[in-house]
């Protein structure tokens, strides 16, 4: 037998990078490996470079030089050798598209030559799960990337994952959306999609105001109430807008110094001209120079922990959502 035939090969897209990670999944041999690639576009340790490719998230990705040629190729390699039956490949390229190539086809190949090719709809440039019928015993595992519908900036991997898994439990993710970056976001009311008031409310809405002396009344209210918010251009606003990956907090723990209420979501006492602060009830403004929060909370000598930048963050969110 040919020993491409020892492959059966499983490939299953999804909407998002990442293998499933549970309790009762199988270790991931790659995280004992020494990652290289063909090119990279950061130090090994940098922010895009191959450490990116086995620390285990999907936060970060590896990604090619610019320029680079194809077929294009990362490895693996361990000191010992390794028993698998299951290679997970989480792709970047959704995330990034407009720099990021989409996949076409690519291989896996492991000792002795053990290889084959596998291919992706561009709907499916997202994760593959790659599955062989025995357990092999290898050295080394490389991934190459042999063609792209769309040559772009950069190819990107997320994560690679290589598993004894005989039970199967290795799977794609459900979907995960990634922050759009902030110099992408631009508010626009004209376009943005709505939840609860649809464009035959908005009709309705004026025909009313043009129409009936309530109509006029309330429209009176809402123009008020907008006016505040057009008083600062896109960029002022934007200013406040929390990091990826923020805290969100209740406040439910209130103030570190006297225990008074800092409030709670929209009803936090925060200001705009005090960014990054919550004040308590009895006028504590937090967090100070001995409360200290990078954005990850206080850790009282109680060990209760006060999200105050977290409070904050949920105040400008809730005043976003309900008010703007």
């Amino acid at each position: 037998m040919d020993r491409t035939g020892l492959l059966g090969i499983a490939i299953v897209a999804a909407m998002a990078c990442g293998a499933s990670a549970t309790e009762d999944n199988p270790a991931n041999l790659a995280l004992r490996a020494t990652p290289s690639a063909q090119s990279a576009a950061s130090a090994p340790e940098g922010k895009y470079g191959v450490e990116c490719l086995i620390d285990g998230t999907n936060a970060t990705h590896w990604a090619s030089a610019t320029g680079y040629t194809m077929p294009h190729s990362v490895r693996l390699q361990w000191d010992q050798p390794v028993t698998l039956d299951t290679v997970a490949v989480n792709i970047f390229a959704r995330e990034g598209a407009s720099l990021y190539a989409y996949w076409k086809e690519a291989e896996v190949e492991l000792d002795g030559g053990l290889k084959r090719a596998f291919h992706f709809l561009p709907e499916e440039s997202a994760a593959a799960v790659v599955r062989f019928d025995k357990p092999v015993e290898t050295t080394s595992l490389s991934l190459r990337i042999l063609d792209v519908y769309d040559k772009k900036t950069y190819l990107g991997i997320s994560e690679i994952g290589a598993y004894l898994d005989p039970q199967r439990r290795i799977r794609p993710p459900a979907h995960l959306a990634r922050p759009k970056p902030r110099e992408s976001l631009k508010p626009d009311a004209a376009a943005r999609s709505a939840v609860y008031v649809h464009a035959d409310d908005l009709a309705r809405a004026r025909r009313n105001a043009e129409t009936t002396a309530w109509g006029k009344a309330e429209k009176a209210v809402v123009l008020a109430q907008a006016a505040k918010w057009l008083e600062h251009d896109e960029e002022f606003w934007l200013r406040f807008l929390p990091e990826p990956g923020a805290c969100y907090a209740y406040g439910f723990t209130g103030c570190p110094i006297c225990g008074s209420s800092c409030g709670t979501w929209a009803g936090a006492r925060c200001r705009w001209d005090r960014p990054r602060t919550v004040t308590c009830a009895k006028g504590h403004v937090l967090p100070d120079k001995d409360h200290a929060d990078n954005g990850a909370g206080y850790v009282a000598p109680d060990g209760r922990i006060h999200y105050l930048i977290g409070g904050w963050n949920a105040w400008v969110t809730e005043q976003w959502t309900l008010d703007a």
